[in-house]
């Protein structure tokens, strides 16, 4: 039915392991086998059995990151240094994650991260 276990890297990728046991990591708009995950970098939670996908595939990489990393409490300063990126350009894909997913805010960002799992 679509539905995997999806779990968060602490690299800010997203991760789900398939039917048959091995590693997808999502990328763009769909996933991507991913015979290399770093299975030590992920969460030892699952986000569980969830139909997260639709979802994550609303944002891009850059969009998906952003808001994984504000959902660890992050600045946008950190955020810019982790990904090597612009103070500026961190909070253009923040707010373009934000009218896609109907949040109002960063901190709205961040309490969504928390509760759909990707940044606990």
């Amino acid at each position: 039915s679509g539905q995997h276990d999806v779990y968060s890297g602490r690299d800010g990728n997203i991760y789900r392991r398939n039917p048959s046991g091995t590693w997808d990591q999502h990328v763009g708009q769909g996933w991507q086998h991913a015979p290399n995950a770093p299975r030590a970098n992920l969460e030892q939670h699952a986000v569980g059995r969830t139909m997260l996908q639709p979802v994550l595939d609303r944002l891009t990489p850059p969009e998906r990151k952003v808001v994984f990393l504000v959902g660890r409490r992050q600045s946008d300063r950190a955020i810019a240094a982790s990904l090597g990126l612009s103070q500026e350009s961190v909070r253009d894909h923040l707010a373009q994650a934000c009218r896609k997913l109907g949040l109002q805010s960063r901190a709205e960002a961040g309490r969504w991260a928390v509760k759909v799992g990707l940044a606990q």
